[in-house]
This record gives structure tokens, C-alpha cells and sequence, in this order.
């Protein structure tokens, strides 16, 4: 259901999917990012290094009916902390890992932030079931802290998911879970899916938290496709109103390229590099209330998108 959602959604006007995007998706985009792909990441036989560090990028976005601006760069990494081959026992395994982010915000107009860097830091640790048939159960807890370390107060917060991972065929592994998080609109809580299909020798559909894509293999490693994501965060920031909770959201989509450097019998390393465009984006600015009380919204005019990461598939 929720590939179709996605599918009609690229498909439907920025008014439709936005509205669709505020009510199901606001500010979880990250949160379900990080739970779906963290624990696949294993740590090599010898040291630490990390398994996935990422670079995102969003032009200045002009305000629609106002004067205001805003853009981003992200910079992220991922280092795995315990290694699932030798943690637990042959009932269950044990995982950890720490994702650090970085992002330099720039808005001006009513927000003046003035190019603010705000940090994210969340530290999963996941809990993995095998099961005989080959599907897997997994419980992840996540506590979180945000912050421009300016002001930090009402920036920690505990994130979980628990799921369930069906290898259907060799073709296709999916997973279905639910997720709690402050962040989350419907009681804190919102579903999780991801998948893994390979339709044919040459394509291949996947989704791990809001980014779908889609690949065609080109040979020697390399697959060009179409992606859509969803961009964005919360963050603790310094205002001139005082210290504040600004959230942003942005459904983005455009084209995707990977290529796989790894030789036969190597660790897999994914690299990839995407383009496209911020569709619709929308920013509040909250109080630090119990309801987190939205003081200003502001929605802007598309944007340039471009991403990159590389992963380490141990």
C-alpha cells in the first residue's frame, strides 16, 4: 500500500501531496531512515570504521507569499559500535551503532538564523531474532539528542520501532513494523515499511524509510534510476524570539545513480549520488510546550536537491 501511495503520490499536484505528506509524514522521515538502515550494517573483522556517511544539499528556497529564505547542507556518518556476528548467541543477535548529523541551516526573514549548525546524534540499539524460515524480528531503541549547543534544553528524545522482516522469495524481503517518536503526528506513534523487490534481471525497486527508488542495472556495477524521499528534521535553535523548535519537511524526487566498487569477495561498497528538486517544503517554528505549539508556519518555492553517500554493506 504504501509503494502505491508513493507512486500516485510523485504522480499527483504539490497541493495534494503535501497535504498527504503534513498529516502521515512530518518530521519522520529522518527517524524511519535511521531505524530501517542502521542494523544492517555490520562491523568488519577487524576495527571500527564507518558504514555510511552521507552528504545532502538544498539551494535557497524563496518563501511562497513572503519574503523569506531558506536552504541546508547535511553532513552525516555512521559508525557500527558491536558486531551482530558476535553478539547474542545463536537465538538472537545484538547491534549498535552511532549516527552523528550536521546541519548547517540557512534562513533568514523571520527566522534569522543566520546560518545555524544544528547537530543531531542518535544511538540505536537493536535487538535481532532470526528466524528459521529465514525472516528476522527486530526491537530498536533510539535515544536521540538535538541541538545547536547554544541553547539545548527539550532536545533529547527516546525513538522505537519493532518490526518484523519476511524474506518472501528470493526476489523480495519486506518488512512491517511501527515506530514511537516524539516527532511522529498520530499519538507519537506512525507504521514503517521497506522493501526489497527484484522485479527483473535488470530492475529493481527498494524502499527504506520514505525514500523510494527505483534502478535499472546497466552492468559493471553501475544502476541509474528515479528516487522520491523525504528531507528534513527538528531541531533545538537560537532565535531572536529565544529558543525555539523549528521542524522542516520536504518531499523531494528526481533521478539516481549507484555504482558498486567492490570486488568479488570484498566488503560491498555502494556509492551514490543523487539529483532532483524539493517538490513542496514547509517550516515551524514551536514552542517548547507540551503540544509543541506551532508559533509560525512557512512554505517555499522548489529548490536545487543533491545528495551522496557511500555504504558499507559488511
Amino acid at each position: 500500500m504504501r509503494k502505491l501511495l508513493f507512486m500516485t503520490m510523485s504522480l499527483l499536484p504539490i497541493a495534494t501531496a503535501e497535504s498527504w505528506y503534513n498529516e502521515w509524514a512530518e518530521e519522520t522521515a529522518s527517524f524511519a531512515h535511521a531505524m530501517y538502515s542502521d542494523w544492517r550494517h555490520k562491523m568488519p573483522e577487524t576495527g571500527l570504521m564507518p558504514s555510511f556517511a552521507s552528504f545532502e544539499y538544498v539551494s535557497d528556497m524563496g518563501e511562497r507569499h513572503g519574503g523569506s529564505s531558506l536552504g541546508w547542507q547535511q553532513y552525516g556518518i555512521c559508525v557500527p559500535l558491536a558486531d551482530p556476528r558476535k553478539s547474542g548467541g545463536s537465538d538472537w543477535m545484538f547491534n549498535a551503532s552511532l549516527n552523528a548529523e550536521m546541519t548547517f541551516m540557512d534562513a533568514d526573514g523571520v527566522f534569522d538564523l543566520r546560518r545555524n549548525e544544528l547537530y543531531n546524534f542518535t544511538l540505536p540499539l537493536a535487538a535481532i531474532v532470526p528466524r528459521r524460515n529465514g525472516d528476522m524480528i527486530v526491537a530498536v531503541v533510539a535515544p536521540a539528542l538535538a541541538s545547536d549547543f547554544v541553547h539545548r534544553a527539550h532536545c533529547f528524545h527516546l525513538n522505537c520501532l519493532i518490526s518484523y522482516s519476511v524474506k518472501h522469495s528470493e526476489t523480495l524481503t519486506y518488512s512491517l513494523g511501527i515506530g514511537h517518536s516524539p516527532d511522529a503526528t498520530v499519538y507519537g506513534l506512525m507504521p514503517v515499511f521497506s522493501f526489497d523487490w527484484q522485479m527483473t534481471p535488470e530492475w529493481s525497486m527498494r524502499m527504506s524509510g520514505f525514500r523510494l527508488t527505483l534502478i535499472r542495472d546497466m552492468g559493471n556495477g553501475l544502476g541509474i534510476g528515479l528516487f522520491t524521499d523525504g528531507a528534513g528534521g527538528s531541531w533545538a535553535v537560537n532565535t531572536w524570539q529565544g529558543t525555539r523548535m523549528l521542524r522542516v519537511r520536504s518531499i523531494v524526487a528526481g533521478i539516481t545513480a549507484e555504482y558498486d566498487f567492490s570486488k568479488e569477495g570484498q566488503t560491498k561498497r555502494l556509492a551514490t549520488v543523487s539529483l532532483g528538486s524539493t517538490l513542496t517544503t514547509a517550516a515551524d517554528l514551536c514552542y517548547y510546550d507540551e503540544d509543541l505549539t506551532r508559533i509560525e508556519g512557512h512554505h517555499y518555492h522548489p529548490g536545487v536537491f543533491v545528495s551522496a553517500s557511500v555504504d558499507f554493506r559488511f
